[in-house]
């Protein structure tokens, strides 16, 4: 994100009391804001930017940089929707469509959840992805809530057996008697195990906020490396001009050696 920053590659602007000089952005050598996603609250111009694999964020990039006429549609076969960190799989690719194509959208994601055996007559779900920003006690919580509420039923036990070797782990055990699928669909159903991420673009280009879809925001980063590039070999070629300056003139002192040694001694 800094790489280069020492060769005017950015413009330099004051810090909030006026004593330092800070950088108005940073060079990123890497499309960030697709990468690592964003949260904004603002005043009619809050942010929700989901996070993406680096990879193919990188490729599109690329792909748009050789051909500038692709399509958003093009764009989606190297960048086909948003990567979670913490997995979980997108159900429908309608809205992330739309967002990749006016800035705006909303898709689903639901948890990963594999039915396996406990041991003799004891079924059970174990969890092992849930939908972004959701956390396990979150999901235990509204599990126990809808239990006591006998909003849901079939549930004998939940346990968290997450740790760092194998992960994230929550087994809900299935009482004797009910479908585990039945079940399941209940938790999607009352629980955050399905969630929604409303995708909302908003980026400020040029001190301005504007509502972005995947082509605008990929154009508008390779505009800005381009820049970058541009005053990076400016600033190197201002160097070496400057030293092939000192070189000539040593190369001519060296030349009339005797002569250069005579005017220092006298």
């Amino acid at each position: 994100l800094t790489e280069n920053l020492d060769e005017d590659v950015v413009d330099f602007i004051p810090n909030y009391d006026g004593q330092f000089q800070q950088p108005d952005v940073l060079p990123a050598a890497f499309p960030n804001l697709l990468v690592n996603g964003t949260t904004g609250i603002a005043v009619g111009m809050a942010t929700n930017m989901a996070p993406h694999n680096l990879i193919e964020v990188v490729a599109a990039a690329v792909h748009l940089l050789e051909n500038p006429d692709a399509t958003t549609w093009e764009l989606m076969e190297f960048v086909p929707g948003p990567d979670l960190p913490g997995g979980g799989i997108i159900v429908g690719l309608d809205g992330i469509a739309d967002a990749y194509e006016t800035g705006r959208g909303t898709f689903r994601t639901r948890a990963k959840v594999s039915i396996e055996s406990l041991g003799p007559r004891r079924t059970g779900l174990v969890v092992t992805e849930l939908p972004y920003m959701v956390g396990a006690e979150r999901v235990i919580e509204k599990i126990k809530d809808a239990v006591q509420s006998k909003k849901l039923q079939g549930i004998a036990d939940v346990k968290d057996l997450t740790d760092r070797e194998s992960g994230l782990q929550l087994v809900i055990e299935i009482k004797n008697g009910f479908n585990p699928e039945a079940v399941l669909e209940q938790l999607y159903k009352l629980t955050p195990m399905e969630d929604s991420f409303s995708i909302n673009n908003v980026a400020l280009v040029d001190g301005q906020p504007r509502t972005m879809g995947l082509k605008e925001l990929l154009t508008v980063y390779v505009d800005f490396r381009r820049d970058v590039v541009r005053r990076r070999s400016e600033y190197r070629l201002a160097k070496r001009r400057e030293r092939l300056h000192l070189v000539e003139g040593l190369l001519i002192a060296i030349l009339d050696i005797d002569e250069v040694i005579q005017v220092i001694r006298s």
